[in-house]
């Protein structure tokens, strides 16, 4: 897997500046080393932004690795030297966004409507207080999308609108262990060509967005037997739902 243009960045930067570490404790990231205003001006000037997404994304990659174990300083790995092999200038560029989340919500929420689903967006489950589903709907009648598919069955989606975030959700994996605890069906949705199908976890499906909202499932999820719903998981539902109303 390619580093996106941000972990790229803070690649180079701890490549070519091999006392500059990552202080990271799971949550929170910063850079540290000499209090050089040089360096601090060319980390910013090179786009340097370290966000917790994008260490955890790297370290989930194995491209940086802790000085000494329980250190929580980090510096790049060889994995991480030899993924920055082979870049090219643009692979440091990030591009400008060409469809937000609400774009793709928007296109969801008019493919999957009524009276053929129930949909809901941004579900918390009251035993994940931290945790939310980006869309959750509920398949009622026969839909040829999705044909041949389990009536009554849950589709759980994950909306992507950039590369560094999909790649920290596939390192991570926490949310979307929690949607086949609750759906049957779990898919990624994403402006199309943001991921490329071999990049998906096993079982996870892909519904592309194309231009002027045009939906399209690119690659069928597995089905998942879920554990039955229950009323706290019917009143969040309901309560994402009556947000949107």
């Amino acid at each position: 897997m390619r580093p996106t243009p941000a972990q790229a960045r803070l690649l180079r930067a701890l490549d070519q500046y091999p006392y500059v570490r990552v202080l990271w404790n799971g949550r929170q990231a910063e850079l540290i080393g000499p209090q050089s205003w040089k360096v601090d001006k060319q980390l910013r000037q090179a786009g340097i932004r370290v966000k917790s997404a994008t260490v955890r994304a790297v370290t989930g990659q194995g491209w940086m690795e802790e000085d000494e174990p329980g250190s929580n300083a980090y510096t790049i790995s060889q994995a991480g030297r030899e993924a920055l092999e082979g870049l090219e200038p643009d692979d440091f560029r990030s591009a400008v966004p060409m469809m937000t989340a609400e774009d793709v919500k928007l296109a969801l929420r008019r493919q999957f409507s009524p009276p053929n689903w129930f949909y809901a967006e941004e579900v918390h489950l009251t035993d994940w207080e931290t945790r939310r589903l980006d869309v959750l709907a509920l398949l009622l009648a026969d839909d040829p999308m999705v044909s041949p598919a389990h009536p009554l069955s849950v589709w759980a989606f994950e909306v992507k609108v950039s590369r560094a975030d999909f790649i920290a959700e596939v390192s991570d994996r926490a949310k979307s262990r929690l949607a086949w605890t609750v759906a049957n069906y779990f898919s990624f949705a994403a402006p199309a060509g943001l991921i490329l199908p071999h990049e998906l976890p096993d079982g996870a499906g892909l519904f592309e967005v194309h231009g002027r909202g045009r939906v399209v499932m690119a690659i069928r999820p597995r089905y998942t037997r879920a554990d039955p719903p229950d009323w706290k998981f019917i009143g969040a539902l309901m309560r994402a739902h009556l947000r949107e109303a």
